[in-house]
C-alpha cells in the first residue's frame, strides 16, 4: 500500500500517531475504541489512553509516501519496469582546492621539465595544440604528489589530475625532437644497451661455472635499468636542475655556456660552492717562480712540446698562464677555440677545470650517473679483454671484440657530451625566449605575427627541438 491518505482501522490495531500531520515526533500503541473520525489510542510510552484525529494516525504496517514520491515511483516504473529496485548512487562529493596547491599544480604542468607546451604553430594547431607529458601519465602524478609532500602540502588525486590532463599527450619520437635529440640522445642510448648486452654475451662464453653466468647477467640487468631511467631523467628532468647560478658544476648554466680564455663568452662565477669549501687561488708560473726563485719566469721554464699535437716545435705557440703546458694557436683553434685577446694570457684546458673546480662541485648524482655507466661498461669491457688475452688463440683473434666494444664505448660517451650540449644550449635559449617575449612590446608583437603569417606558405614539416615549431 502506498498511499498518503489514511486506512480501515480495528480494535487492537498498531498503530504510529503523527502530531501535526508531520513525521518529527511520533508516538506509537494500540486501538481501544474506534469512533470515526476519532480514535482512542492507548499509548505505549505514557500507558495512557487518548484520543486521536484519523488523519493523523497511521497503521504500524502501512506505508506512507507523498504524492511526488508517487509521481517519482510511476516515472522510474515506466523508464524501467513495475516493481524495478532503485539502484543508490553514492554523489561524488567535491571540495575546492586551495589557492596555494592549484597554483603548485599550475607552475608543475607549465614546467618544461615536466610538460612540452604546445606552441602555436600549424603542426600544434592540427592536433588541437595539446600539451605532451615528458613520461607517463602516472609516472608523471606520482612526481608530483612527492613534490607536494615535499612542499607540505597534500598530493591531489590520480581521478583529479587525470581530469586536468586528459587532453594531454604522452612525448613520443614522432612529435618530441630534432635530429640531434633523435642521434645522439634515444639512438645513442640503445647503442649503449645494445654493447651492454653484447660484452654480456661474450663473458658469458668464458664464465666456467654457472655462478658466475648468474652474475653477469645480473650486472646486465643493473646496468640497462640504470640506461633506461638516465634516459628518462635527461629527457625530463634535466631541465628542472639546470639554473642560471649554482654551486653545482653540473647545473650552472654561467659555468657551463661560458669559456675562461675569450673574453666575449667569459663570465666568472661568484657564487659559493655547494659545500661551503674554501679553495685556495690558483698560483700563475709568475708567482711561483717569484716566490720560490725570485725571479720572473723564463721560456725554459715551460715544455718544448705541443700539449694536443705533441710536435717539439715552439713556434707560434701560447704558454699557460698556471703551468708549464705549450699549445699551438692552430691546435687550439681545432681543438677547443678558446684562443684570448691579443695581448692576454692563455690557460690550458687542465688548469681551466681546476680554476672551476674552485667555485663549483660535483655533488649531483644524477647528473653524473651517466658517467659511472660508461665506467662499468668499460671495466666489463676490459674483464673481456683479460679473458681474451688468456684464451689459446691466434695474434689476429686476440682482443677482436673487447676492442671494438671499447671502440663503441668511446664513441657513444663522445656522442653523449655532445647530446648534453644540446640539451643546455636548448635551455639556455628558451630561458631567453621568455625573456624577448616579456620585454617585448604591441608594436613589435603584432609586427611578429604578421611576418609568420606571411611565412605559412613556406613552412617545412621538420620539427625542431626551440618548441616543436614547424620550419
Amino acid at each position: 500500500m502506498c498511499s498518503d491518505q489514511p486506512g480501515d482501522f480495528n480494535i487492537g490495531d498498531r498503530v504510529v500517531i503523527r502530531e501535526h500531520g508531520t513525521d518529527d515526533c511520533e508516538l506509537r500503541g494500540v486501538i481501544v475504541e474506534v469512533d470515526v473520525p476519532e480514535l482512542t489510542i492507548l499509548c505505549e510510552d505514557t500507558v495512557e489512553a487518548k484520543v486521536f484525529n484519523a488523519d493523523n494516525v497511521k497503521l504500524a504496517c502501512e506505508v506512507s509516501c507523498t504524492q511526488w514520491q508517487v509521481q517519482s515511483a510511476n516515472l522510474h516504473a515506466v523508464s524501467r519496469f513495475p516493481g524495478a529496485r532503485i539502484l543508490h548512487h553514492n554523489k561524488a562529493i567535491f571540495r575546492r582546492m586551495s589557492a596555494e596547491r592549484a597554483e603548485f599544480v599550475a607552475s608543475f604542468l607549465r614546467s618544461p621539465e615536466n610538460v612540452e607546451v604546445g606552441e602555436a604553430s600549424m603542426a600544434n594547431s592540427k592536433g588541437g595544440g595539446k600539451n605532451k607529458f615528458k613520461v607517463s601519465r602516472c609516472e608523471t602524478h606520482r612526481k608530483l604528489c612527492t613534490e607536494m609532500l615535499e612542499e607540505g602540502l597534500a598530493p591531489v588525486s590520480y581521478g583529479h589530475f587525470y581530469n586536468v590532463t586528459k587532453d594531454y599527450e604522452i612525448l613520443t619520437a614522432d612529435n618530441c625532437c630534432c635530429g640531434s635529440c633523435r642521434d645522439m640522445g634515444m639512438y645513442n642510448f640503445i647503442d649503449l644497451r645494445e654493447i651492454i648486452e653484447e660484452t654480456t654475451s661474450c663473458l658469458k662464453e668464458y664464465a666456467d661455472t654457472q655462478e658466475e653466468d648468474i652474475a653477469f647477467d645480473e650486472q646486465n640487468k643493473e646496468l640497462l635499468t640504470r640506461t633506461v631511467t638516465q634516459e628518462k631523467f635527461l629527457s625530463s628532468e634535466f631541465f628542472g636542475h639546470l639554473k642560471q647560478t649554482d654551486g653545482c658544476g653540473s647545473h650552472c648554466l654561467a659555468h657551463l655556456l661560458t669559456t675562461h680564455n675569450n673574453p666575449n663568452f667569459c663570465k666568472s662565477c661568484i657564487h659559493p660552492r655547494d659545500d661551503d669549501a674554501m679553495i685556495p687561488p690558483q698560483v700563475s708560473m709568475a708567482q711561483y717562480h717569484q716566490k720560490e726563485f725570485n725571479r720572473n719566469p723564463r721560456s725554459g721554464d715551460w715544455d718544448d712540446v705541443c700539449s694536443i699535437c705533441e710536435v717539439k716545435n715552439k713556434h707560434n705557440c701560447l704558454c699557460c698562464e698556471y703551468c708549464n703546458h705549450v699549445a699551438h694557436k692552430e691546435c687550439i683553434e681545432g681543438s677547443c677555440c678558446d684562443l684570448p685577446a691579443k695581448g692576454e694570457d692563455w690557460t690550458c684546458p687542465e688548469c681551466v677545470r681546476e680554476h672551476c673546480d674552485q667555485n663549483h662541485t660535483s655533488s649531483c648524482d644524477q647528473c653524473n650517473e651517466f658517467g659511472f655507466i660508461i665506467d662499468d661498461a668499460h671495466r666489463r669491457v676490459d674483464l673481456l679483454a683479460f679473458y681474451e688475452k688468456n684464451r689459446e688463440c691466434t695474434v689476429a683473434e686476440r682482443h677482436q671484440h673487447s676492442e671494438m666494444l671499447s671502440c663503441r664505448l668511446r664513441v657513444v660517451e663522445r656522442k653523449h657530451h655532445l647530446f648534453r650540449a644540446h640539451k643546455i644550449r636548448h635551455r639556455n635559449q628558451h630561458a631567453f625566449k621568455e625573456l624577448c617575449l616579456n620585454n617585448m612590446g604591441t608594436d613589435s608583437f603584432y609586427l611578429l605575427v604578421d611576418y609568420w603569417a606571411k611565412l605559412q606558405a613556406q613552412k617545412s614539416s621538420t620539427k625542431t627541438c626551440e618548441g616543436g615549431e614547424v620550419g
